[in-house]
């Protein structure tokens, strides 16, 4: 899964269940920063993007 948010785009790198608070690690494509996000923050952007492609009614 990747996302593009401007010129720059991030992938999920992994989830890891034993890290309760920040389970799903991403990383900054272009520079290789890695991330560490919770489950309800990817939620949420999930939504937010998907609101963004679709198409309008």
């Amino acid at each position: 899964m990747s996302s593009r948010q401007g010129a720059s785009g991030s992938g999920v790198a992994g989830i890891d269940p034993r890290r309760p608070k920040y389970p799903i690690s991403a990383t900054r494509i272009p520079d290789g920063k890695g991330y560490k996000f919770t489950a309800e923050n990817v939620t949420l952007l999930l939504q937010a993007a998907i609101k963004d492609v679709s198409p309008k009614a």
